[in-house]
Order: C-alpha cells, then structure tokens, then sequence
C-alpha cells in the first residue's frame, strides 16, 4: 500500500514537519521514525490522537492502552517522518 501524500505538522516550537500519510494498518520497513496516529476529520484536516517515536517502525507497536485510545478515537491514518528526513 503506498502513500497518501504529504502533510505537514507544527511541532510547540513553531518548527513544521513534513510527515508521509499512510492508512491506518499499512506495514513498514526497519528504521527509525516518528509517528503520529490521527483520525481524517474532513479531507486533509487530521486531528492527532497518538504522537511518538521508535527505534524500529517494523516492530508492532504494542501499547495496550494506546492501542485503546486509537479504537476509540477511531484512528483513520498514521503520518511518518522517518528520522532521517529534513
């Protein structure tokens, strides 16, 4: 499954990411990356529900009470920014 496109991200600095959109549930490859699991509230407006970061974004991520919250927020898509993106 590929990508959805761009989005970009304000961090609390003021600073803008650009994060790839993918769906929720896509698969990824070994690497380093952050993340932020978000819900599409119309097209192209997200509202973030989980924000982090791995060493491995091939590892299933396996929070028990994240994984509750994004059932719940009925997550949609995951933005990634690997760690070695500008």
């Amino acid at each position: 499954m590929g990508d959805l496109g761009i989005h970009l991200w304000t961090g609390q600095s003021g600073q803008k990411y650009r994060y790839t959109v993918y769906m929720f549930g896509t698969v990824f490859g070994p690497g380093p990356a952050n993340f932020i699991y978000a819900r599409e509230l119309r097209a192209g407006h997200y509202l973030p529900v989980y924000i982090g970061q791995t060493q491995d974004l091939s590892e299933p991520f396996e929070d028990p009470l994240a994984l509750e919250c994004m059932r719940q927020s009925r997550v949609t898509h995951i933005h990634v920014r690997h760690s070695d993106a500008r």
